[in-house]
Parts: C-alpha cells; structure tokens; sequence
C-alpha cells in the first residue's frame, strides 16, 4: 500500500479512489472515458481511459453523488444530492442535455429497471 502526505494528495486522485464509475463496474462503457463525479464542485469530470487527462468538466446539480449509464451508454444519469434533481448527460457530445426536476428530496441512488 503506497501513501502521500496529505497535502500533496490530489482531490482528483482521491474522489476517482472512492467513487465507482459507472456500470457494472466498468470503467468505461466505450472503453475511450470514464467519469468522476466531484461533490465539492458541483461537477462530473470526463477522463480519457488512454492518456489519462480531463477531457471535459460539466456543471451539474449541488452535490453530484451516484452516476450511471443509460442501457444504451448513451446517456449518464447524475443524482445530485444536495438538491432535488437528476442531470442528463450526453455521453458522445459531453454535454449536460437536461435536468430532471424535483424527484424528491436528496437523492443518492439510481437503478434502470428490465
């Protein structure tokens, strides 16, 4: 097990550690991106899964927490906690295509149903 000093742990490097990209468990669904959502910023980070840098950080609701893919890895859902909505993002375009309003207070956790 490797450590840093605190301050020279990136947040970056420590919120992709905690959060788990999205569905089942891969760390991509096209195998080019991943994506990182960051609580403190109100983001979600694209990463390029070759190279390794941020390709695009989107502004999403307060408090993004859990993120998941569409069945057609075609959209990413991103509960936003701190508030009452669910942002859309168009995973080809990297753009947030729409936000999904008051679906109850503090949501955490998304599921697609069969």
């Amino acid at each position: 097990m490797f450590s840093l000093p605190k301050h020279e742990c990136p947040r970056t490097i420590f919120f992709a550690i905690l959060t788990t990209i999205v569905r089942n468990n891969d760390a991509a669904f096209d195998k080019t991106k991943a994506f990182v959502q960051n609580g403190f910023s109100d983001t979600v980070s694209a990463i390029d899964t070759a190279t390794h840098p941020v390709i695009a950080t989107l502004l999403v609701g307060h408090r993004p927490w859990t993120i998941l893919a569409s069945p057609d890895d075609m959209k990413l859902y991103v509960c936003n906690g701190g508030d009452t909505t669910v942002t859309v993002i168009d995973i080809p375009s990297l753009t947030a295509s729409a936000s999904i309003a008051n679906v109850g207070s503090g949501p955490w956790d998304l599921a697609f149903s069969p």
